[in-house]
């Protein structure tokens, strides 16, 4: 995920929450990766 050099601590603790969120859910990595190259043919 990308970081920006703007973001305060608490923007950066949320992007944080949010990619372990991401990397702990299967159904979220299948829906991610759905969305960024398309459904499964």
């Amino acid at each position: 995920m990308h970081r920006f050099a703007d973001a305060d601590g608490f923007s950066s603790r949320i992007q944080q929450a949010e990619l372990d969120d991401l990397v702990g859910s299967e159904a979220a990595c299948r829906a991610l990766a759905e969305n960024y190259a398309g459904p499964p043919l």
